[in-house]
């Protein structure tokens, strides 16, 4: 098996942090805190800059372990010096950012909204990002690591976000993010199409490499209309349409991409840059359309 091109040290480190999910979930904190402020909860500023460094130290501190275990685990020779060193550095920081979390656990016992759902909420975070990134479970590794992100992203740190200002969960917001899972899953899957072929050569498992290009592809239109189902859901039920229309619509892009991938499947020759930035647009539209709804009400 040949070997990959090495990564600069730069590279590497930020291969392992996942800055642009870490960035997304940074949108979705947003949006639990706007859908407290539009349900006219006075926002905690202190309490929501906690909130959103616990999250980040969480999944920071998850990402750099699993980065580090996967890449050792798929290693077929020795390391090189320089090479152990950065793994080392990086997996103290891993643990470091992981005790900046339990301190900043402790801080947060103190918060105005501290209460049951909070506790609850941190708890299946700590446990779900554990399964995405330690052994013996490394959902990462085993193609379901996508599917555990979906939930703790687009659900859990929202809710957090949320119930750390309010004290509780409100059904809003299950409302205005229920969607998001299904748009984050269905733009993995395409982003994950431009590198599939490496991915299969250097057994890096991904949720696609899972379900196999064809049967991924399939997956990914379900996902797209399932978004679209729950939407019209929330909108038949209750949600405002100045909130459910906006992201609904940017929901195009979903359509776009389905007819751009089944291009694709029929043997077009892709152009990858306008998968990557259709697939980031169908999940980063929603989610910040949804934020600008409820800040500037």
């Amino acid at each position: 098996m040949s070997k990959e091109a090495p990564l600069s040290e730069r590279q590497q480190v930020l291969s392992w942090l996942h800055p642009w999910i870490l960035a997304a979930h940074t949108v979705t904190y947003l949006l639990g805190l706007g859908a407290a402020r539009y349900l006219g909860a006075a926002l905690d500023t202190p309490t929501g800059w906690l909130g959103w460094l616990w999250t980040l130290s969480l999944q920071a501190g998850f990402f750099l372990l699993e980065g580090v275990w996967a890449d050792a685990q798929r290693a077929s020779a020795p390391p090189p010096p320089a090479r152990v060193r950065l793994e080392r550095r990086a997996v103290l920081a891993g643990f470091a950012l992981l005790a900046l979390t339990a301190s900043l656990t402790v801080g947060l016992v103190h918060a105005p909204g501290a209460g049951v759902s909070t506790w609850v909420l941190m708890a299946f975070s700590f446990v779900l990002l554990g399964w995405y990134a330690l052994p013996p479970w490394e959902g990462a590794r085993r193609g379901y690591g996508e599917i555990l992100l979906a939930v703790v992203g687009s659900n859990l740190v929202p809710a957090l976000a949320f119930a750390l200002q309010t004290g509780t969960v409100h059904r809003l917001l299950a409302m205005v993010t229920f969607a998001l899972p299904f748009l984050y899953l269905a733009s993995r899957l395409a982003l994950e199409l431009e590198t599939y072929a490496q991915d299969v050569k250097y057994l890096r498992y991904t949720l696609l490499l899972r379900l196999g290009w064809e049967r991924g592809l399939r997956v990914h239109n379900g996902l797209v209309g399932a978004a679209l189902l729950v939407m019209g859901i929330a909108l038949g039920t209750g949600l405002a349409p100045r909130l459910g229309l906006p992201p609904l619509l940017s929901l195009s892009w979903g359509g776009f991409q389905i007819w751009y991938l089944g291009r694709i499947r029929d043997g077009m020759a892709p152009d990858w840059r306008i998968l990557r930035l259709s697939a980031v647009l169908l999940y980063a539209l929603p989610a910040c359309l949804t934020v600008f709804t409820l800040w500037s009400r």
